[in-house]
């Protein structure tokens, strides 16, 4: 059994592949997997959708996957990982973080997510991404693969991006810039609206 992804529906290893307990790939920069052929071999693999697949494999070419199933061929030359009694899962996406701009948050010098103001409009946070912050490999190890990173702050605190977490240079980790622009509009931001949240959506 095998199930093929075309390039436009396969999506790149560091956002949806991670062995659970075996994190040798993730270890790597993401630039270093686009540029080979890699083969996880012997896993009990959980697609997207569909049954799991005990003994499978997961071929991954050029970043992007191209095969899933029990009976997938290995290419010649491709970098194996042995996955047996391991489990072979799509990457978790924290979907509302600051990983790669928030170390410790009581300490200011390892926080670069918030600019001063309630409207921030052109601050993209993409270049305040550090891959050196060790959170960063705490959450790859457990199974987040990608992130949307975001401003924090009140009203309009600046545009969000999508990162993968493997890369040890922010132009290895950016996917998209910006993915989004943030707005809050809690109890907490009612002072850029005059103490009104109607204020706060007609400044909107």
């Amino acid at each position: 059994m095998s199930r093929l992804f075309s390039g436009s529906t396969a999506c790149s290893f560091a956002r949806t592949v991670q062995v659970a307990s075996f994190t040798a790939l993730s270890l790597l920069p993401s630039s270093s997997l686009r540029a080979q052929t890699v083969a996880i071999t012997g896993g009990t693999v959980y697609p997207v959708s569909g049954p799991k697949i005990e003994n499978g494999t997961v071929i991954l070419q050029n970043g992007r996957i191209i095969a899933v199933g029990r009976e997938v061929p290995v290419p010649a030359g491709a970098t194996q990982i042995d996955a047996r009694g391991k489990s072979v899962v799509p990457g978790f996406v924290h979907a509302s973080t600051t990983l790669g701009l928030s170390q410790v948050g009581s300490v200011d010098g390892t926080n670069e997510s918030q600019k001063e103001g309630d409207l921030n409009p052109s601050f993209n946070v993409s270049e305040a991404i550090d891959p050196a912050f060790v959170n960063i490999a705490v959450a790859r190890m457990e199974g987040v693969t990608s992130s949307i990173s975001e401003p924090t702050g009140r009203f309009l605190p600046g545009q969000a991006v999508f990162i993968d977490l493997a890369g040890s240079r922010v132009d290895d980790m950016i996917v998209k810039s910006p993915v989004a622009m943030m707005v809050d509009l809690s109890e907490g931001s009612k002072g850029a609206g005059g103490g009104s949240r109607a204020g706060v959506m007609q400044r909107l």
